[in-house]
């Protein structure tokens, strides 16, 4: 083959693969807008509990607002494991967590995720959190008119930790 011939291919090859590479690029840049700038869904109040100790579980509290109707389908971070939780009154009257593995929140209805009631775990920290502290956590969301084709969008949330006696006003 001679030069130009090879010139051509060199050429047509990197022609391709900027293509692919703009494309791609615009798909991920997409997909990251709408992981960082869900118009759908407002979290707000956020805070958890400080803890005293390493180990010990915590509670995390919040309020999610939609435009749509979705379903809190699961949540996570790197600290430790986190689980939905709900309060019960069982045998004896006596008050029992248990975990759900989905919450259905109503369009523009906020939902309060709060002491004594529907609340996040989080269990097995490797330290403990104090007042002031921040860390994430990730929502896993699923529209109601998507549940059957198993979509989750992601929410990024930033926690606060309060101190063992904050109350929410």
């Amino acid at each position: 083959m001679n030069f130009h011939i090879k010139l051509i291919y060199l050429l047509s090859f990197f022609f391709i693969f900027f293509i692919f590479s703009a494309v791609f690029s615009v798909e991920v840049l997409a997909q990251l807008e709408k992981e960082q700038n869900n118009y759908d869904i407002k979290v707000s109040e956020i805070w958890a509990r400080e803890t005293v100790i390493k180990g010990q579980a915590t509670g995390i509290f919040m309020t999610i607002e939609t435009t749509s109707d979705y379903s809190l389908v699961g949540a996570y971070t790197d600290l430790g494991k986190l689980e939905i939780h709900t309060v019960t009154i069982g045998e004896n009257n006596i008050m029992q967590m248990r975990q759900v593995e989905k919450i259905d929140i109503k369009a523009n209805e906020p939902y309060e995720f709060r002491p004594g009631g529907y609340h996040f775990m989080l269990f097995d920290l490797q330290e403990a959190l104090n007042s002031g502290d921040m860390f994430n956590i990730t929502l896993y969301m699923q529209k109601a008119s998507e549940e059957n084709e198993k979509k989750k969008e992601k929410v990024q949330v930033v926690v606060e930790v309060k101190s063992l006696n904050y109350q929410r006003k």
